[in-house]
């Protein structure tokens, strides 16, 4: 990503649109001057892209999708499906955000009264690893029965 992204500056590019955290701060690295567009990213400030929603300051400005509350919507909508289960499986990659996303659907877990267990595929070949260490953790009576992990498959 890095030199991907020297390579646009050397273009001289007009602007940059960056997507997801690690595109946006490879252009963030490669250039102080030339706009970059963010579209999206979960925690601009957190990651120090812009100072503040009113006031992005610096070359960055675009959209955020901070989707904590829709997170918890999810998790609720889950439980009300699942009454029994207990625990919940959140799956990550290695973006560096979705560390970030994990407490959020932490917290929205728990405020529902279940618990989320992390695991991490941080590739597209990790997928099949981490849905058998899901199946084998078993974090609620569906997985038990198999009927979670069968449409994931």
């Amino acid at each position: 990503m890095p030199s991907f992204a020297k390579d646009i500056v050397d273009l001289r590019s007009d602007a940059i649109v960056a997507e997801a955290t690690p595109a946006i701060a490879a252009a963030q690295r490669a250039t102080k001057t030339i706009p970059i567009v963010m579209a999206p990213v979960t925690d601009p400030i957190g990651s120090g892209f812009i100072e503040s929603f009113a006031r992005p300051g610096r070359n960055i400005t675009g959209v955020a999708n901070m989707f904590g509350d829709l997170t918890a919507k999810s998790l609720e909508i889950l439980h009300r499906a699942l009454p029994d289960a207990k625990t919940v499986a959140v799956l990550m990659s290695a973006n560096p955000t979705h560390a970030q996303l994990y407490e959020v659907a932490s917290n929205g877990a728990r405020m529902i009264g279940l618990s989320a267990v992390p695991f991490v595929a941080a590739t597209p070949a990790d997928l099949d690893r981490a849905f058998l260490e899901i199946k084998q953790a078993r974090p609620n009576s569906d997985i038990r029965q198999g009927r979670w992990c069968e449409g994931a498959r």
